[in-house]
């Protein structure tokens, strides 16, 4: 299980580590299919995550960094305002990692 996740993915100008985590928790101690470290530049994954599921665990993570690496969090914005802003990121991330993007949608690059 897990065979064909991408051990790293490049968001912006970093290099994302991604690593499979027994009992992962959040910070508030709660059980967490996965979460974005951004001062460690890692996504964690849970490993008993099941591979369909780890497949969107692995875009709402890599979502996270985009939404970091935008700096619209401390902004009041519409949706509009988001997804202009995030679309070129997102785009540029699929150009990127196309051997992540081919897991994320269930085939093998």
């Amino acid at each position: 299980m897990h065979d064909d996740l991408p051990s790293v993915v490049h968001v912006g100008p970093y290099v994302h580590n991604i690593k499979l985590v027994a009992n992962l928790r959040n910070d508030k101690g709660e059980k967490c299919y996965g979460l974005a470290d951004h001062s460690t530049h890692s996504i964690l994954i849970d490993v008993e995550t099941t591979e369909d599921r780890a497949r969107v665990v692995l875009l709402h993570e890599i979502l996270h960094m985009i939404w970091e690496l935008t700096g619209l969090k401390e902004k009041d914005l519409t949706e509009e305002d988001v997804i202009v802003s995030i679309s070129p990121m997102l785009a540029l991330f699929m150009q990127d990692n196309t051997h992540a993007v081919e897991y994320i949608i269930g085939r093998r690059a």
